[in-house]
């Protein structure tokens, strides 16, 4: 849960934050992601009523004003596994960064293809 928790600690402690890197991240359980989608992008995504009551709609709305600061903001670096059984989340969030900061390699979300990442 290292790249879920990335989000929340900087959320929590900016100040001492210079930049992040996600490697094959859980980013929730794909119904935020859905709903993105769904508005076509992060851009015109608003999240339901329950954000307060709801740490994935939360976690997704943190991501998305962070994203939108850059570009003094810290980097985020993302990798993932083009099998990786979290992708469809990991895919969403990499649209919304620069393509020099999102490496994607063969594999799935195990030992062998995090090593590589």
């Amino acid at each position: 849960m290292g790249g879920l928790g990335s989000w929340f600690i900087l959320r929590e402690y900016p100040e001492e934050i210079t930049g992040i890197i996600l490697i094959s991240p859980f980013l929730g359980a794909g119904r935020t992601v859905e709903e993105i989608q769904a508005a076509g992008g992060m851009k015109f995504w608003t999240p339901g009523k329950e954000i307060d009551e709801d740490w994935e709609q939360n976690i997704w709305l943190f991501i998305k004003q962070y994203l939108e600061k850059r570009p003094d903001a810290p980097p985020v670096y993302l990798s993932y596994g083009s099998q990786d059984r979290f992708r469809n989340q990991q895919q969403e969030l990499a649209k919304s960064l620069p393509a020099e900061q999102v490496l994607v390699l063969d594999g799935g979300h195990d030992n062998r293809t995090i090593k590589k990442l």
